[in-house]
């Protein structure tokens, strides 16, 4: 008897024989997160779609491409959610927490949904694990981030994982800095992918995403980010490698690690599986003021451990550790 019906495409079902490793990874991500101090939150499915436009920026992929998007009976336009940030922030807002000892640290573990070409590793449901440390904006924070993701795929025993690094600047450079790019482009488009003339106008960053055979040449000799970062940007980003150093976390510096969100600013990076080649967490700061979202929002961490849970102190305690990664009572958690 033929089935009723066929899985959609780009999704996947988790068998009784999966639910052992998928309750190995979930559950070590919630006891490392609530380990950091970090306190669950669960968000709607589907929000306001001019959250994600306004928010992660209509020249993105993920809101020109990838939205599952959809009209309600009363025609308001809905979107299934394709990343965690957005969402966290409007309720961060939305239940007032600005107004609680800051900063506020969350963590979140769900379904997302992205309408791009199903491949490996990539579907159109998908399950995302990450954390949100809203109201401080110190470079150790990175660290820590770091420090827990790689303390994730330790204790699942996971091997062959490599760590690439970068700076993509803030606000301040890296206005001049994308046009430094775009100059250097420009006598060239001719030579581009017609995908990558595309991101010259939109977001040039991006041109260092292309996989093009035709781009490559160009895109080696470019001028770099971490060439012409400002003085707090390059402060910053000699902190969090001076923290990995002293957390004893090998990474290779990549210069053309970028993202392709509107609010990635200073440091970004990848953690890379020799078998896969792919990113497996892209920790960001959002440090930027969204005219999508409610309030001043000035300083918003996504995936950003904190060290103890405990607010100002928990930060402080951090930096006269060395930026050594922080438990529950102040004990080294290496």
């Amino acid at each position: 008897m033929p089935p009723i019906a066929q899985r959609p495409r780009g999704t996947q079902d988790l068998l009784p024989a999966d639910q052992p490793y998928w309750e190995a990874m979930s559950g070590t991500a919630k006891d490392l997160a609530e380990r950091f101090g970090y306190l669950r939150i669960e968000t709607p499915t589907f929000e306001a779609t001019d959250l994600f436009v306004r928010a992660v920026g209509e020249a993105t992929d993920i809101v020109s491409k990838e939205m599952f998007t959809f009209k309600d009976r009363g025609d308001r336009s809905l979107t299934l959610r394709p990343e965690g940030t957005a969402p966290i922030v409007r309720a961060y807002f939305d239940a007032g927490m600005q107004l609680e000892p800051q900063p506020v640290r969350l963590y979140y573990l769900g379904p997302y949904f992205r309408s791009e070409r199903p491949q490996r590793g990539r579907f159109h449901e998908f399950r995302q694990f990450g954390i949100e440390a809203i109201g401080d904006a110190s470079p150790l924070l990175d660290v820590e981030a770091i420090v827990l993701g790689w303390k994730w795929f330790g204790g699942l025993d996971i091997g062959g994982i490599h760590l690439l690094l970068n700076s993509i600047g803030d606000d301040v450079c890296r206005p001049a800095y994308r046009e430094r790019l775009r100059d250097y482009y420009r006598p060239h488009l001719a030579k581009l992918s017609a995908e990558s003339r595309t991101r010259f106008e939109k977001n040039p960053l991006r041109l260092f995403d292309s996989k093009e055979p035709q781009d490559q040449e160009l895109k080696q000799k470019a001028p770099r980010m971490v060439d012409h970062l400002c003085r707090p940007c390059a402060q910053a980003f000699q902190a969090v490698k001076d923290g990995l150093a002293a957390e004893a976390i090998p990474f290779t510096l990549n210069p053309e690690l970028v993202r392709g969100l509107d609010y990635y600013t200073r440091t970004v990076f990848e953690y890379q599986h020799e078998s896969l080649g792919g990113a497996q967490n892209a920790p960001v700061r959002w440090p930027r003021r969204r005219p999508g979202l409610p309030g001043d929002a000035r300083r918003w961490l996504r995936h950003r451990p904190g060290p103890d849970g405990h607010g100002a102190q928990g930060a402080q305690a951090a930096g006269a550790s060395g930026a050594r990664c922080l438990g529950p009572g102040g004990r080294s958690q290496r």
